[in-house]
């Protein structure tokens, strides 16, 4: 798991994730150990910042964190067939089309 922000984002408020997400996030990663996913806050002119999970095993890929204080939206996909598959592709050394 990493924790990253839009270049234009002080490191500080990069590093301000909320303890629940993290301590979630940190519980997922133990659960799914070879998965890769990155904590993303993505602010603009309209809001103070939204966090994302978004998967580095399938390209584009952008997960609000929920319902309430939990990666369950998240932890759907990584159940995914097709996120499986990426997985395992990646961990057995084959290429991710």
């Amino acid at each position: 798991m990493y924790i990253s922000c839009a270049p234009r984002i002080h490191a500080l408020i990069c590093t301000q994730v909320p303890q629940w997400l993290s301590m979630a996030a940190q519980a997922m990663q133990a659960k799914y150990t070879n998965d890769r996913f990155e904590i993303t806050r993505k602010v603009t002119a309209s809001t103070a910042g939204d966090w994302w999970i978004k998967c580095l095993d399938c390209p584009g890929k952008l997960y609000t964190p929920g319902p309430g204080e939990t990666l369950s939206n998240y932890g759907i996909h990584l159940r995914n067939r097709q996120h499986r598959q990426r997985v395992n592709e990646r961990v057995n050394g084959h290429s991710v089309a």
